[in-house]
């Protein structure tokens, strides 16, 4: 992150926008899941109102900014995509909408993938350790964050996309690769067997 950028505060760039919803026993609800360390959102299985009891549940819409509270500290921070539009989320799942007028969403999400944004949330999160760090919804507005001009942000937000599918592809090679070993190594062997 650049120096010369100028601070925002957060406040700025996000609306807290709860979407609560009445809970019925013989409906399905499937709720969604941050991972830790800027793994992203994902799917649990569904599970009916009266499996999900007396939890309160909020619609999540694509385009939600989320925050798994009790680990964002951790980088468990997600950005909803059209799959995760009308999931669930629980009370530990505040959804956001971004002022996209200044903020790319994207670069808000890799933003808080990084070490200094990672580090803003842990110094908002106080407590020792696992669930006693919660995030401060009161604090996080007042976070302050680089935010160069849009049009940059465009541009680290498409860098950082051909670097995540470089990321993919070499893994999926050196997976291929391996697999590939694997089969020579079971042929030869099979070969050389009397």
């Amino acid at each position: 992150m650049s120096n010369h950028w100028p601070l925002v505060a957060l406040g700025d760039i996000l609306t807290l926008e709860r979407r609560p919803v009445k809970v019925m026993p013989t409906e399905r609800y499937a709720e969604i899941g941050i991972y830790s360390f800027g793994r992203g959102i994902f799917h649990k299985e569904p599970r009916t109102g009266f499996e999900v009891g007396d939890k309160d549940l909020f619609l999540v819409k694509e385009g939600d900014f989320i925050f798994q509270i009790t680990f964002a500290w951790e980088g468990a921070v997600g950005l909803a995509s059209k799959a995760e539009d009308s999931m669930y989320g629980s009370t530990r799942f505040p959804t956001f909408r971004v002022n996209e007028t200044i903020c790319h969403p994207k670069y808000l999400l890799y933003y808080f993938k990084t070490k200094p944004g990672q580090n803003q949330l842990v110094q908002i999160s106080p407590g020792t350790a696992g669930r006693n760090r919660v995030l401060s919804l009161k604090k996080l507005p007042y976070l302050q964050i680089p935010l160069p001009s849009l049009d940059e942000q465009h541009r680290i937000v498409n860098l950082q996309t051909k670097v995540e599918v470089i990321k993919r592809l070499h893994t999926e090679s050196i997976a291929k690769l391996d697999a590939l070993l694997l089969s020579i190594f079971y042929q030869a062997f099979n070969e050389n067997r009397p």
